[in-house]
């Protein structure tokens, strides 16, 4: 049984801010690699940490961040 994904929004949300992968990725210390995971909703586990630390620098909720997405029955 399929139940849907989540869909991170990461990579809008930064376009939209005009906000560079490089300049997140050297003011959160975070690996360009785990950054692009998330942008290209190729993520495997979330990570806590990363997370909230995302939405701390961008001033956004979770919900914000990601979206639920029902998959066709």
């Amino acid at each position: 049984m399929k139940y849907g994904k989540l869909i991170c929004n990461l990579e809008i949300i930064l376009k939209e801010r005009g906000i560079s992968h490089e300049q997140i990725c050297r003011d959160l210390r975070i690996a360009s690699q785990e950054l692009d995971a998330y942008c290209r909703n190729q993520i495997r586990e979330l990570d806590p940490d990363l997370i909230c630390r995302v939405c701390f620098y961008l001033h956004i909720s979770f919900e914000d961040l990601f979206r639920y997405q029902e998959t066709d029955p």
